[in-house]
C-alpha cells in the first residue's frame, strides 16, 4: 500500500515541495519562506499557533512519493544485517580460539611430517645400501662360479660334496668328519694352519645337511661388510640359494 507524505503551507495553502523555500517556526509549524516573512511584517505570532515567531530555520525535503511497505522491508533486511554482523563478530572471536589451536596442530603436523622425511630419507639410505649389498653378491657370486671349485678337503683332497658329513675347525677350515677324526688321534693341530685344536671331533661344529646334498655344489665366501655368505648353487635348475650365516654389520644395525 502506497502512502504519499503531502504538506500545505497553512498561509497560501499550496503544496510544500522543492520548488519553493520552506521555513519552519521555532513552534514547528512549517511555511513558504516568502509567505511566512510577509505574515510577520503584519504580526508577530504564528498563523497556526499564534505563538511568538522568534526564529526561522530553512528546510530541505523531498515530496517524492514513497512506498511505506517497501521501506520497511528495506529497514527489516538492514536489521537483520546488523544482528547478522554482530552475530558473526561473536562468532569471530570463538573461532580465533579455534584458529590458535588449529595453528597448534599444523605446527606438531609439521614437525612430524619433517621426521617422518628424515625417517624416509634414512630408509632410502639403507635400501641403497642393502641394493649395493645384493649387487657385490651377485658381483662375487659371479667371480666366484667362473673359477673351479677350490673346497677340498685338505686331507683326502676330495671335493667337499655329496652325502659325506662336513665339520668345521674354529680356525675356519673345513674337513670331511672321518678324515678330521682320523687326523685328531694322532694331533691336536688343524692340517692347514696348524692352530690348536681339540682332540674331540664332537666339539666340532657340523656344516647344516642342506649344504650337503649330492646335487649341491658349496661355495663360501667372505664378501662386503666381513658377514660370512655360503652359496648353494643348483646346477640343474641354475638357481641360487643364499644362506647368511652371520650378518652384523652396517647392512642392518648402522644404515
Amino acid at each position: 500500500m502506497s502512502a504519499f507524505a503531502r504538506f500545505n503551507c497553512a498561509i497560501c495553502l499550496d503544496w510544500l515541495d522543492d520548488t519553493k523555500a520552506t521555513v519552519v517556526t521555532d513552534c514547528g509549524h512549517l511555511f513558504h519562506k516568502q509567505c511566512i516573512e510577509g505574515s510577520l511584517r503584519r504580526t508577530l505570532g504564528c498563523p497556526s499557533c499564534r505563538d511568538r515567531v522568534k526564529e526561522l530555520k530553512s528546510v530541505f525535503f523531498s515530496t517524492a512519493p514513497f512506498n511505506q511497505t517497501d521501506l520497511q522491508e528495506e529497514l527489516d533486511m538492514a536489521y537483520k544485517t546488523i544482528n547478522s554482523l554482530s552475530r558473526e563478530r561473536t562468532d569471530l572471536n570463538v573461532t580465533q580460539a579455534d584458529i590458535d589451536a588449529m595453528a597448534k596442530t599444523i605446527s606438531d603436523l609439521s614437525k612430524q611430517l619433517s621426521e617422518t622425511r628424515s625417517s624416509y630419507s634414512g630408509l632410502m639410505q639403507r635400501v641403497d645400501t642393502l641394493m649395493k649389498g645384493a649387487r657385490n653378491l651377485e658381483k662375487a657370486y659371479s667371480e666366484t662360479m667362473s673359477q673351479p671349485c677350490e673346497f677340498n678337503c685338505p686331507i683326502c683332497l676330495y671335493e667337499l660334496e655329496g652325502p659325506r658329513t662336513v665339520l668345521e675347525t674354529p680356525c675356519g677350515h673345513l674337513y670331511h668328519e672321518e678324515c678330521i677324526t682320523r687326523w685328531l688321534q694322532g694331533s691336536s693341530n688343524c692340517p692347514y694352519c696348524r692352530a690348536e685344536l681339540a682332540r674331540d671331533p664332537e666339539r666340532l661344529p657340523t656344516l647344516p645337511p642342506i649344504f650337503l646334498h649330492p646335487n649341491h655344489r658349496l661355495e663360501r665366501f667372505s664378501e662386503t661388510y666381513d658377514s660370512e655368505v655360503y652359496l648353494m648353487v643348483f646346477e640343474n635348475s641354475q638357481q641360487i640359494q643364499i644362506s647368511l650365516i652371520s650378518l652384523y654389520t652396517a647392512l642392518f644395525i648402522d644404515s
